[in-house]
């Protein structure tokens, strides 16, 4: 049994949503992408949270920079793991289940890995006051460093994190790609 296969029986709910059947030989192409879509909407319900946390925190005053906190943590939590995953999970899924090659190896594990460390690593950054808006980059990482907004060590685990989620999106999900369509 994969070990895609072992985590993904191991959730509450998933498990048989995305249940992965070891009889029908199908194993092996269906057990990592059922796992990235599975984690791809656990990310999505914590951000979902968080979109339901954020008019919460206007009605009862809670603070402007809490409020910003949770903006930046919704929206990165639907930018990295739930939509770039979800993108993931189903074109490995589709395109082994037409090519009919197994997605095995080290190569699935590393772009689970990477994508999910990466958002975790995100999210803790974010925690930790790390509030850029990740479309216009505002205020600078370095400049929220040397203003006090945040500390260089938030700065290097939030940038560690985007690090891994673009190595996972940019490398390591088109190489598998490239190498189920056209090669072994």
């Amino acid at each position: 049994m994969l070990a895609a296969t072992k985590i993904l029986q191991r959730l509450p709910f998933f498990n048989r949503m995305f249940g992965v059947d070891a009889e029908d030989g199908l194993q092996e192409i269906n057990s990592w992408p059922a796992l990235m879509i599975a984690s791809s909407f656990i990310w999505l319900a914590v951000a979902g949270l968080l979109g339901v946390a954020m008019p919460i925190i206007q009605r009862f005053e809670l603070g402007t920079d809490l409020f910003y906190m949770a903006l930046t943590a919704h929206g990165a939590a639907l930018a990295f793991p739930f939509s770039f995953q979800l993108m993931a999970g189903i074109s490995l899924h589709r395109a082994g289940g037409c090519v009919g090659k197994p997605i095995t190896g080290v190569m699935p594990a590393l772009i689970f890995i990477c994508m999910n460390l990466g958002a975790a690593l995100l999210t803790v950054a974010i925690l930790l006051g790390f509030s850029v808006s990740l479309v216009v980059m505002y205020p600078l990482p370095v400049v929220g460093v040397a203003n006090g907004q945040w500390s260089f060590n938030t700065l290097v685990l939030g940038f560690t994190g985007i690090a891994l989620v673009l190595t996972m999106m940019i490398y390591l999900y088109p190489v598998q790609l490239l190498k189920m369509m056209f090669f072994g």
